[in-house]
């Protein structure tokens, strides 16, 4: 069988220089451990993809809230078609002359990555993840695209006679989607661990989940992409190729996470189901190589010519179409990992376990304690003057704000924090907190990060 033509690098070549990378790519978790296709470069630029001015996230909620609207539907198909075009302008991709070429590059691409598996055990968790902290903002990066896990297979249900590629992808998404138990549905699941950390995140639907602050933008796009897959028909072989990425590339990506949460006591039940459905042997790696081939195989040799769309049918052009795909997501799930190095340099930290708490406390006395707080915030709040607007227009700001002044609170010996001696007698909020409100308090000032240094002083 004729080999494919690669235009970055040729197929000899192709296993030394994915073993060369594994350092170079071993802090990547929800990306491959040794190789990038599209690059930093690509994926920047899919980043920047918006569709009527809307950013990923906004396309993202449209998408989980959709029910039919027309021109809802031509926001999410803007913004998929701009996707989609981005990553052919930018991507300088292996070329296929035939869909088992295509299915043999993807298999060398999933092999090489399993092959890393037998050698990462703990030593390599802790240096990939050496503290619980980057542990969650992994966590927390990876919630938009996991809430919405199997809804990319939403169109593939069969109207009438079904195909078998049709079936292959609805078997995936049926078992994505729990086979219609509850407990065992992917998106439930993850819910429970995030819930079980006190991540405190609004329901999927809301805007209070888009506009949560400790999602990165980049943390939408693939959601923004999945959502759009599972309401709009069509685009085929794109979605096999999107599919392709992740369950070839989900067991290795899987373990890794395994090892890593276990390291610091974190359940790891999500990606253990996923290390196993997922497998290449008989699980959905399997399946979705078939039913790629099938669907490629079946319309190139129907006819040669255009689909409704105008795309080109030939077996060459699919192949090239689903290798599409696949990048769009390589691109979409690498940009993940980024976006949770990016916040862990900048000293990202577990979510507070009271923050939800201390949220709902301050929203309790926002309308009559805000005019007490006159602090002059205009410098990070250029919209606020005073401290106490913050309470009423953004109290997640306000908490914020109060975590960050280490005059006030100090996590290394919460109960001297001088925040909580303005409840005492005599006191400016004497009477405001009750015993059990003080107990919260503590508990949230135990779990602020520490500080480096103090520079924030002055009344609150």
């Amino acid at each position: 069988m004729e080999e494919p033509r690669m235009t970055f690098l040729s197929k000899g070549a192709l296993l030394p220089l994915l073993l060369a990378a594994v350092v170079t790519l071993g802090n990547a978790q929800t990306a491959s451990e040794i190789f990038s296709l599209g690059g930093k470069e690509l994926e920047t630029h899919l980043a920047q993809v918006r569709f009527d001015e809307k950013s990923p996230r906004e396309i993202f909620h449209i998408g989980i809230n959709h029910l039919g609207d027309d021109s809802e539907a031509a926001v999410l198909r803007g913004y998929l078609d701009a996707s989609l075009q981005t990553i052919r302008s930018g991507a300088n991709a292996t070329q296929f002359t035939s869909v088992r070429q295509l299915v043999k590059h993807i298999q060398a691409l999933a092999d090489a990555e399993l092959a890393t598996v037998p050698a990462y055990g703990q030593a390599e968790a802790k240096r990939d993840t050496p503290t619980r902290d980057v542990a969650c903002e992994r966590l927390l990066q990876e919630t938009p695209a996991n809430l919405v896990d199997g809804m990319w297979g939403n169109t593939f249900a069969p109207t009438s006679v079904p195909k078998r590629w049709q079936l292959l992808v609805e078997k995936i998404r049926w078992e994505e989607q729990g086979e219609g138990v509850l407990e065992k549905n992917h998106a439930y699941m993850w819910r429970q661990l995030i819930d079980e950390m006190k991540f405190n995140i609004p329901d999927t639907e809301s805007k209070g989940f888009i506009n949560h602050k400790r999602f990165s933008e980049r943390a939408f796009v693939n959601p923004a992409l999945a959502t759009a897959f599972g309401r709009l028909p069509g685009y085929w072989p794109e979605k096999l190729g999107a599919i392709a990425y992740f369950e070839t590339m989900s067991t290795p990506f899987s373990h890794r996470n395994i090892q890593q949460l276990r390291l610091h006591g974190i359940d790891p039940a999500w990606y253990v189901v996923h290390r196993s459905i997922d497998n290449p042997v008989n699980g959905h790696s399997a399946d979705i190589l078939d039913a790629i081939v099938d669907y490629v195989e079946e319309h190139a040799n129907k006819a040669v010519g255009t689909d409704a769309s105008g795309s080109n049918m030939t077996e060459s052009s699919l192949s090239q179409r689903v290798f599409t795909g696949f990048l769009l997501y390589e691109t979409s799930f690498t940009m993940l990992e980024s976006a949770a190095q990016k916040r862990i340099k900048a000293g990202s930290s577990c979510p507070n376990p009271e923050d939800g708490w201390m949220l709902r406390f301050v929203e309790r006395f926002a309308r009559s304690a805000s005019k007490f707080h006159k602090r002059d915030v205009s410098d990070s709040h250029p919209n606020v003057t005073r401290l106490g607007e913050l309470m009423e227009s953004a109290p997640e700001d306000f908490v914020q704000h109060i975590a960050g002044r280490c005059d006030l609170v100090d996590p290394s010996n919460p109960a001297k924090s001088k925040f909580l001696t303005l409840f005492d007698f005599g006191g400016p909020m004497y009477g405001v907190a009750t015993a059990d409100d003080r107990s919260h308090i503590e508990r949230w000032v135990q779990g602020l990060p520490r500080p480096a240094e103090c520079s924030s002083t002055g009344s609150p």
